[in-house]
């Protein structure tokens, strides 16, 4: 046996070389003799239909329970018993004929079932003892008909037709005029009232049926078609203008960017839902919910021991008083200077001389707004000067200022020129 378990750096001897050479040729004379034995011997199973080439089997080598081309002969040749046939009435065989040509069958049930001798001759009985008394009474019937010459009192079927004539005759002939009593007697009567009917040509002042159909068709051919577009002077036309219009309203389900009348009341709706309900929340994103958080805050204005009336008042002084004794260096004199937030609510400045006047510079937040009239609840009495304002008019008549609102501070600052040993009194109301 070769060796098999080579490493690297195995050396290759001559005995391994000539190991593998008598293996191979071992092989090489094993599968000469495979293929030149008579009788191969495999086992079950290793030989399948893919492996044989066809023709390869021949009929000697078939399993003695295969059908071989004689045994498909002699069947195909056989006249009695193939495939269980037989002349008998036996439910689900081949039908084969006897050695006389017959076979049986059962009663038929179905009305293309075989029918059998038995049942041709019920049928011929049937015949002779049903059909033909029946062909007979027919005669009879028949012989009622009579001959042509039979009179209108015959009791025959030309008899009958005599009579019959006699009625027709009534008919009378396409010459009949109205009046005549005969059927084309009364047709000409007929005639002349469909003459009224007229023609299809009649004008409309034709008095006739068509003749009133032609003022007829005059009025429906305003009715247009339902192809006729807006602007046509037809119904349909007029229709169209109408449907122009309906289209523009649109439906229902129309998003708020539809142009037309439901998309429009989509976007107002979207709108006016933001105004709400009365009884919204304050913390609902609405106009009612709004005013609710509105109320929720307007309520503390008077509420009892939390109002802010009560807190207001308890807080602010009935007035303040500020005194300044000018100097007469024609500069600014800080007359009061509060640091914080408030509202003056009230100022008013009172001067000492009442032939004189003063200049009053008031600063907000750091912010010079004595400009600003709106301040003053007696404008007449006060006159603005660059920023300044001038304060007296030749008399000593309080100037008022109102609502003065400020968030950090509040100066108000004041020069009276070049004339000193005046004093000037500040009466206000400041709230927080």
């Amino acid at each position: 046996m070769a060796k098999t378990d080579w490493q690297m750096g195995d050396t290759v001897q001559p005995e391994d070389l000539n190991q593998i050479g008598q293996e191979i040729n071992d092989n090489a004379a094993d599968l000469l003799d495979h293929k030149s034995a008579a009788v191969l011997d495999h086992p079950d199973g290793s030989v399948t239909t893919e492996k044989l080439a066809d023709g390869a089997v021949t009929a000697s080598k078939v399993a003695a329970d295969v059908a071989k081309t004689a045994d498909l002969a002699a069947h195909a040749n056989t006249t009695s018993g193939a495939h269980g046939a037989t002349s008998a009435a036996t439910p689900n065989t081949i039908v084969q004929r006897d050695p006389v040509g017959r076979f049986k069958a059962a009663a038929p049930a179905a009305a293309d079932d075989v029918a059998r001798l038995a049942e041709v001759m019920a049928a011929e009985s049937s015949i002779e003892n049903t059909l033909l008394p029946t062909l007979q009474s027919v005669k009879t019937k028949t012989d009622l008909i009579g001959t042509t010459g039979d009179g209108t009192s015959t009791a025959s079927l030309f008899g009958r037709l005599a009579a019959v004539k006699g009625k027709t005759d009534l008919i009378g002939t396409v010459s009949d005029a109205s009046g005549t009593a005969s059927v084309f007697g009364k047709f000409a009567d007929i005639k002349a009232k469909t003459d009224l009917i007229g023609s299809t040509s009649d004008g409309t002042s034709a008095g006739t049926v068509f003749g009133k159909f032609a003022t007829i068709k005059a009025k429906t051919d305003l009715i247009g078609s339902t192809s006729d577009a807006a602007g046509t002077t037809t119904v349909f036309g007029r229709l169209a203008d109408v449907k122009a219009k309906t289209d523009l309203i649109g439906a229902t389900g129309d998003s708020s960017s539809a142009s037309t009348v439901f998309g429009r009341l989509a976007a107002v709706k979207t709108k006016t839902d933001l105004i709400g309900a009365t009884g919204d929340s304050s913390s609902t994103a609405t106009v009612f919910g709004r005013l609710a958080a509105i109320k929720a805050k307007t309520d503390l204005i008077n509420n009892g021991s939390n109002s802010l009336e009560l807190k207001w008042s308890s807080s602010i002084k009935p007035y303040n008083v500020a005194y300044l004794s000018t100097n007469g260096s024609n500069t600014l004199e800080t007359l009061l200077n509060i640091t914080g937030k408030g509202v003056m609510r009230n100022l008013a400045v009172v001067l000492g001389p009442a032939s004189k006047s003063i200049v009053l510079r008031i600063t907000v937040d750091g912010v010079v707004v004595s400009g600003n009239l709106a301040f003053w609840a007696n404008a007449t009495s006060s006159t603005d000067s660059g920023g300044w304002f001038v304060i007296g008019t030749g008399n000593s008549s309080p100037n008022v200022f109102a609502n003065i609102r400020f968030n950090n501070s509040l100066k108000i600052e004041v020069d009276e020129g070049t004339w000193s040993g005046s004093s000037h009194t500040v009466i206000y109301t400041l709230e927080p």
